[in-house]
């Protein structure tokens, strides 16, 4: 589970020290100050250095377009949705919107190296969203396209040449991965998440974290790739074709020819018998 700091005051001194120690940090409603690294997830307010210029309020911003392919909006319905009012904001180079209205964009993201940011324009409380089903599912999304490590936290197992994400706790900068060979590598660790794609052979690979171990399988996860039985290739078309080789071909007879001969062979021993006794 992702390490989630909702912050209600902010401490120029610590913030820093408070990013590094969590993985996921919210402002509702509280102006953050300038955001270089880290996942932040921001509920009616801005940051001053991001792409986004927030210039007054709209009232019931009617919602007219939005990407429902987008990770972040995957099962979320949006039709009708109230809001009372919201921030009018502007999207410059390296913002994204992912939901339209008529005055203004709802939802924003930024996306660098070092950097996630998902912008919610509108005070929840001043819109219907949290009564609706679609609540619980875009909050979901956006926690794992902030933290993809928390996806996949709970499977230890992938398929061959697929990176393996482990979210860690606490200010750790460096693991050890052993592969199924015995090789031992470093790998770094950036903002709290490993990523490691050194994935290529199948096997048992150990990360080694302090004095604490974790382990994940590499498999081929495919039920072709993964048949160890002999298989049969088809013929060519030109074999099939009388190309020179024999083949077996299944001849079906119907089994009424079968009942006349039995009564024929009957009917014969019957006359045979006759003439013997006669």
């Amino acid at each position: 589970m992702p390490l989630v700091n909702m912050i209600g005051r902010v401490e120029p001194s610590t913030f820093a020290q408070q990013v590094r120690r969590h993985h996921i940090v919210i402002f509702d409603r509280v102006t953050p100050p300038p955001l270089l690294t880290g996942n932040y997830l921001l509920i009616d307010t801005l940051a001053p250095n991001l792409p986004i210029v927030a210039s007054g309020e709209v009232s019931e911003p009617q919602i007219i377009d939005w990407q429902p392919t987008h990770p972040l909006l995957r099962q979320v319905q949006l039709e009708h949705l109230a809001i009372r009012k919201a921030q009018q904001v502007s999207l410059q180079p390296g913002a994204q919107s992912l939901i339209e209205a008529d005055t203004t964009s709802l939802l924003n993201l930024v996306q660098n190296d070092e950097l996630r940011v998902v912008h919610l324009a509108f005070d929840l409380f001043d819109s219907d969203l949290p009564m609706r089903v679609a609540f619980p599912l875009l909050l979901e999304n956006i926690f794992q396209w902030l933290y993809p490590g928390m996806a996949a936290f709970s499977s230890r197992q992938i398929r061959v040449g697929e990176p393996y994400t482990l979210p860690l706790d606490g200010e750790i900068q460096e693991v050890t991965v052993r592969k199924p060979g015995g090789e031992r590598i470093r790998v770094p660790v950036t903002n709290n998440l490993l990523r490691f794609t050194e994935t290529q052979r199948v096997g048992l690979y150990t990360v080694r974290v302090g004095n604490r171990a974790e382990r994940f399988a590499v498999n081929l996860l495919s039920d072709q790739e993964s048949r160890i039985l002999p298989q049969t290739s088809p013929l060519p078309p030109s074999q099939e074709e009388g190309g020179g080789l024999f083949t077996e071909e299944e001849v079906k007879k119907p089994l009424w020819f079968y009942f006349i001969l039995a009564a024929l062979l009957l009917a014969l021993g019957e006359w045979y018998c006759w003439c013997r006794g006669s």
